[in-house]
């Protein structure tokens, strides 16, 4: 649906550090929106630089891809596939790709497209459902590019003692 792709892009491009962190974690940093001729080619949602510490503790310079999904999609595997491709033929980096599903329905998303013939192909993407996510928890953490998306969330309060 185009008016989420305007208000997601809005809002990836106005907090890009704070969906990056959301889909990459916490080690993101140096966080820097891609260059603008993506939204031309219409290929990709949102898509910023960044350095990512591994579980090692090395860094690794990335491109983050999200795209926003609001209803199921058996297509989805193959779409990531060819985005990931691309980015990592225009940028020559790894790609850190995930979904992010809006509407709460039974999502049978992999997160993943592979074939083994004749040669072995496999592109890997997260695949976060909003409304698995504690709106309570993000409004405490006061994360801005985050805040439109709390209306979505359970709000899990803890019981007062």
């Amino acid at each position: 649906m185009s008016e989420y792709d305007i208000t997601t892009g809005y809002l990836f491009r106005q907090f890009p550090s704070d969906l990056v962190k959301f889909v990459a974690g916490d080690t993101a940093e140096d966080i820097k929106l891609a260059d603008p001729v993506l939204k031309q080619i219409r290929f990709a949602d949102a898509t910023a630089y960044a350095t990512i510490r591994t579980e090692y503790g090395t860094k690794t310079e990335v491109i983050v891809h999200i795209e926003f999904q609001t209803d199921a999609d058996d297509t989805m595997p193959v779409r990531m596939a060819g985005y990931i491709g691309r980015l990592i033929d225009m940028y020559r980096r790894p790609v850190h790709a995930s979904v992010i599903y809006l509407r709460p329905q039974e999502i049978d998303d992999p997160g993943i497209y592979q074939y083994t013939f004749p040669n072995k192909f496999m592109a890997t993407y997260n695949v976060p459902k909003i409304w698995e996510f504690d709106g309570e928890e993000l409004l405490s953490k006061r994360i801005l590019g985050l805040l439109p998306f709390t209306p979505l969330m359970p709000l899990r309060r803890s019981p007062k003692t």
